[in-house]
């Protein structure tokens, strides 16, 4: 796991089997971030992407050997307006993919890798275009969602020999969005969207004539807090498992759905924050890190697991 220490610097946590504690390192101490993206790469080793919010640069850190030794790198100037959800991850060569929001220039998404692309210039008048999420199928095509901010939709683009294509989702107005791609390499994405009275978080599907299937997870009343950030994977079966924190009740919920349909959890209580990460295990157990505020200065970085 990476996240975010006391200073604002960028920490890596790992597990070790053999005495089950958790050990962590610092992998750039001379920063101030404000987000952090983790992927291992093919030798299991971590690779972190991180924006310095002094220097509004976007950084990179990665580990040799034992993870007492990082490498740090400045890959652009990003601007303050940088994605949130900065994301990257490995496709089948070993190749590295970079996804990321500029707010430096027009306010662009860039999709990287050892070159620079720019896949949608239209995302952002005010700041807002500033959630992405990456996936990476079995060929090594590039899947993003994102929130347009400048239209106030929720897209999706995908790289293949002919170039980006860019579809419209629909109906999001929540900036936060996570994606998710199948055994086939069909895209999953959950999302955040106000309807009045209800806040909800929601779940579309591409469905295979190229159209979005949308259905609704969890919904509180618009006095009830923003629901934050949502985390999304694929089980065995290829069911949506989500994580997503609710302000005005401060609990960290969990649904995941079956062929039966959506089942809801309270993951954690009396918590503060919104940050949160879903990952499933080889043997199809949940495991969540997330970010509990506690008041000022006091903060917790947590991990919920499901046995």
């Amino acid at each position: 796991m990476a996240y975010i220490g006391t200073w604002s610097e960028v920490i890596f946590a790992w597990q070790e089997s053999q005495d089950g504690l958790w050990y962590s390192v610092t992998a750039d101490p001379d920063v101030s971030t404000d987000f952090v993206s983790l992927a291992l790469d093919p030798a299991g080793l971590p690779r972190v992407l991180y924006r310095d919010w002094i220097t509004y640069q976007l950084r990179y850190a990665y580990a040799l050997g034992d993870y007492t030794t990082w490498i740090t790198q400045t890959l652009a100037d990003v601007g303050f307006w940088v994605s949130d959800n900065s994301d990257l991850a490995f496709d089948a060569t070993g190749t590295l993919h970079l996804a990321y929001y500029n707010g430096q220039t027009t306010g662009d998404l860039h999709h990287a890798y050892w070159d620079i692309y720019l896949v949608d210039q239209t995302v952002d008048t005010g700041g807002q275009g500033e959630s992405v999420s990456m996936g990476l199928d079995s060929a090594g095509h590039v899947h993003l969602s994102y929130y347009d901010g400048a239209n106030h939709d929720l897209k999706y683009a995908f790289r293949d020999a002919s170039g980006w294509h860019i579809e419209m989702v629909g109906d999001a107005t929540g900036i936060t969005t996570s994606l998710a791609l199948d055994e086939n390499g069909v895209p999953h994405i959950s999302y955040n969207n106000y309807e009045s009275p209800y806040l909800w978080v929601k779940y579309a599907r591409r469905s295979a004539g190229g159209g979005w299937i949308r259905s609704y997870v969890s919904g509180v009343s618009g006095a009830g807090g923003w629901p934050f950030q949502t985390s999304l994977a694929l089980d065995g079966d290829g069911y949506p498992r989500i994580s997503y924190y609710i302000g005005y009740t401060h609990e960290l919920m969990y649904s995941n759905k079956d062929a039966s349909g959506w089942h809801h959890y309270t993951v954690a209580s009396s918590v503060d924050g919104g940050d949160n990460s879903l990952a499933i295990d080889w043997n199809g157990y949940t495991h969540i890190s997330y970010y509990d505020y506690l008041g000022y200065g006091s903060g917790k970085f947590k991990y919920a697991y499901q046995d």
